[in-house]
């Protein structure tokens, strides 16, 4: 009975201190298409053009240039003008 009755703080834990390690907060800005959705939320992490219009179609949106997109591979932010 006991040690069923540990085995459950012992998955927490082990879920916790092994699980996938979080991403970095402007790693998703490095692609080149943003996506700009009409309810007001936007996504950039489209590689082409096409990719983006297809997220947008149906549910109403542009794309545009990605104005923090480094095409060096850096993600470092860059400014928009």
């Amino acid at each position: 009975m006991r040690c069923t009755f540990l085995l459950g703080p012992i998955a927490l834990i082990t879920a916790f201190a092994f699980g996938p390690a979080p991403a970095s907060a402007q790693s998703y800005r490095n692609y080149p298409y943003c996506a700009y959705y009409n309810y007001g939320a936007d996504s950039c992490t489209f590689s082409t053009l096409a990719q983006c219009r297809a997220s947008v179609s149906g549910v109403g949106g542009t794309c545009g240039a990605n104005p923090y997109y480094s095409a060096s591979g850096s993600n470092a932010a860059r400014k928009p003008y």
